[in-house]
C-alpha cells in the first residue's frame, strides 16, 4: 500500500467523533476500503473476526435461529423452507438450481446454530477422570491459551489431592497480563473452546486453562465483542518506556489464543505448548490495540526483566482504570 493512499485516506477522514453519528459521514467512510498498513501484521486476523461477525448477522438477518430453537416443533427443513423464500425474495431472477444452492448453505449454518443453542444447556460438569485425562493429555500441563506452567498447588488442587498447600499468589505480577491479583488467576480451570452459551459440548471442546484467560475469554469468539475499558488516562512505566494505557485483556487473550507462537523475527518455534506466551507491543509509540499487539516467549520477550512488578502496584494501576 503505497504512502499517498494511506495519506489519502486519513484526510479524508473526519476528525470530529460527531460525525459518527452523521450518516452521510459514515456512508463516505465505508465507501473507502482501509489501506492494509493499518491493521499491520495483524491484517488476517482482524479481517476474519470481522467477516465471520458479518457472516452471522447475514445470516440470522436472513432466518433467527433463536426463533427456530425456541419451537422444537421446527427442524432443518423448517429452516430450508424460510431460507429458500427469503432467497427467492431477493434473487427471483435467477435460475433455481442457484437459489436452491444458496438456500441450502444458509440452512446448514443456520441450524448448525440451532442445534448449539438447543443444547447450550447441557453443560458438561467435569468428573475425576476427566481432569485426570485433560492433566495427562496435556503434559506438562500448561494453559492452553497462554502457556502459562500450573504450579505444584494448582495441579493439586485441581485433582482435588487431599493434605494440599494451599494456591498462592505471586510478588509480581505483570502488568500487561496481570494474572495473580486474585487466587482464582493462579488456579487450573476446564475451559470450553466452544462456550456453552453457544452449545459448545463434549469431550473434545474441552482446554486446561489458567484462570485468568479463561475469565477474560467468557464466552467471546470475536475480538470485536471485547468489552469496553474505561477511557481514563493513566500514566506508568516498564523500563525504559512510558505508557497511558493498558491492553484490554479479551485481545490480549484473542492475539494469544491465534498466534499461539512466538513471533520474534528469528523464526522462534516456541509455542502455548512448551512455552509461556506474553503480549507486547510491537510499536512502542502507539496505543496498545489489536493492530500494534505482538506475541513473544518468555525469552525473546523485550520486557522480560520490567513487565513483572510489586502486586500491590500492578493492582492500583488496574483499579485506577476502571
Amino acid at each position: 500500500m503505497s504512502i499517498d493512499a494511506v495519506t489519502s485516506y486519513i484526510e479524508k477522514a473526519s476528525t470530529d467523533l460527531a460525525s459518527a453519528w452523521n450518516y452521510d459521514d459514515v456512508v463516505s467512510l465505508g465507501e473507502k476500503a482501509p489501506p492494509a498498513a493499518f491493521m499491520g501484521d495483524q491484517e488476517l486476523l482482524l479481517k476474519g473476526d470481522q467477516h465471520r461477525l458479518w457472516l452471522r448477522w447475514f445470516l440470522e438477518g436472513l432466518v433467527s435461529p433463536h426463533r427456530v430453537a425456541a419451537d422444537l416443533s421446527l427442524d432443518r427443513l423448517d429452516v430450508y423452507a424460510a431460507a429458500l423464500k427469503r432467497v427467492d425474495a431477493i434473487y427471483g431472477n435467477l435460475d433455481k438450481e442457484r437459489r436452491t444452492r444458496l438456500a441450502d448453505a444458509i440452512t446448514n449454518h443456520v441450524f448448525a446454530t440451532v442445534t448449539q443453542l438447543r443444547s447450550a444447556a447441557k453443560r458438561d460438569y467435569a468428573t475425576s477422570a476427566t481432569r485426570l485425562a485433560l492433566i495427562v493429555a496435556n503434559s506438562p500441563p500448561r494453559c492452553y491459551i497462554c502457556g502459562y506452567a500450573f504450579t505444584r498447588e494448582a495441579l493439586d488442587a485441581f485433582l482435588r489431592v487431599k493434605g494440599r498447600s494451599a494456591i498462592k499468589v505471586p510478588a509480581l505480577v505483570d502488568v500487561f497480563q496481570p494474572r495473580g491479583l486474585v487466587l482464582r488467576d493462579e488456579g487450573i480451570e476446564i475451559e470450553h473452546v466452544v462456550p456453552v452459551a453457544a452449545g459448545g459440548t463434549g469431550q473434545a471442546n474441552l482446554r486446561l486453562a489458567c484462570g485468568w484467560c479463561n475469565k477474560h475469554k467468557s464466552d467471546r469468539v470475536s475480538i470485536y465483542e471485547a468489552p469496553p475499558l474505561a477511557s481514563r488516562t493513566l500514566t506508568y512505566r516498564i523500563g525504559p518506556h512510558q505508557l497511558n494505557e493498558l491492553p484490554n485483556p479479551f485481545w490480549t487473550i484473542r492475539t494469544m489464543a491465534l498466534r499461539g507462537r512466538c513471533q520474534h523475527r528469528d523464526g522462534c518455534g516456541k509455542t502455548a505448548k512448551d512455552a509461556e506466551l506474553l503480549v507486547s507491543l510491537a510499536d512502542w509509540t502507539g496505543s496498545p490495540n489489536p493492530t500494534n499487539l505482538v506475541v513473544y516467549c518468555e525469552q525473546h520477550d523485550p520486557l522480560k526483566v520490567d513487565r513483572r512488578q510489586a502486586r500491590a502496584d500492578v493492582q492500583r494501576l488496574w483499579d485506577s482504570r476502571s
